[in-house]
């Protein structure tokens, strides 16, 4: 009987994908090669590892035992390959980054550079979405504003960032804004309707609760947000970190400052169940989550 090792390795990763394309997307072998492949090995061990469709690959219940015997081994091979990889800091190849260009400018061009300069052999894919998130992108791991429920993806929140209600300058002049109750009247920009948020006195502890049923312009897009707020039309709640250098400068300016936004935007991560994840992927999560204090601090 001649098998080759590097086959069974193969039958435990389609085993484990249910697809051949997925497999061939992973370890970058063609589909056919792949296919090719599997058949020898059947033919070596003289059995069938696969029940075959049009849509997906099954096993058999050979291939059942051949898979909980031999998948285990190949998990600890490749812990400990990876480990050698990190220990001589040589782990190289290519992740794609899904996320919103707001992300970006508030927060994710700082991290991406520091995980850059550390692991100069990852090539970084970023992948700007302007509304929702999509599952189907190809993305390796996303950055996001809500939750997302799936079977085959992990949500786990990263941090929150603190928002603040914004003007342009020449805006709140035109405006005699002394209360809560004097926002109901502005024509208030957001990304969703309704939209609504609470403001804290800071004095005294005393909630407020405002609702617009209808924002004057919906947009879901934060840069668009921005760029209207900037240019008289409304009041936005933005992140203060995305708009801190418009702050210094006098461009905006933040209304009712003696109440904080009781809200806050919570960032998630988005990825695959961490068995599915190559060494590039994992690498990327555990920099962002071992250093999530440094790296968010007074978001």
């Amino acid at each position: 009987m001649s098998i080759h090792f590097d086959d069974l390795y193969l039958f435990c990763k389609v085993a484990e994908k249910g697809t051949l394309k997925s497999v061939s997307e992973l370890l970058d072998i063609p589909s056919p090669t792949l296919s090719r492949r599997i058949y020898t090995l059947e033919k070596s061990l003289g059995i069938s590892l696969f029940n075959r469709n049009r849509r997906e690959l099954t096993l058999t219940n050979e291939g059942v035992i051949y898979f909980n015997t031999l998948s285990p081994q190949f998990k600890d091979i490749d812990r400990s390959l990876e480990s050698i990889l990190l220990s001589f800091g040589s782990v190289q190849g290519c992740i794609r980054v899904s996320l919103p260009q707001f992300l970006y400018d508030t927060f994710l061009n700082e991290i991406i550079d520091k995980f850059s300069d550390i692991y100069p052999l990852i090539n970084i894919e970023l992948l700007i979405y302007s509304e929702q998130f999509n599952i189907n992108d190809h993305a390796d791991i996303a950055f996001i504003i809500e939750n997302t429920a799936s079977k085959v993806l992990i949500s786990r929140h990263l941090t929150d960032l603190e928002l603040v209600l914004v003007s342009s300058a020449a805006f709140n002049n035109q405006e005699n804004l002394t209360s809560p109750l004097d926002l109901q009247t502005l024509p208030f920009i957001s990304a969703t309707k309704p939209y609504s948020f609470t403001l804290i006195s800071k004095e005294t502890g005393k909630e407020h609760l405002v609702t617009y049923p209808q924002p004057r312009f919906l947009i879901k897009n934060f840069n668009m947000i921005k760029s209207l707020v900037i240019n008289n039309k409304g009041i936005a709640l933005l992140p203060r970190n995305y708009v801190s250098s418009e702050l210094a400068s006098g461009q905006m300016i933040q209304l009712l400052p003696e109440w904080e936004i009781k809200d806050s935007i919570s960032i998630n991560t988005v990825y695959r169940t961490r068995d599915n994840l190559t060494l590039i992927v994992r690498t990327f999560i555990d920099f962002l989550y071992q250093n999530q204090t440094s790296l968010f601090t007074n978001r």
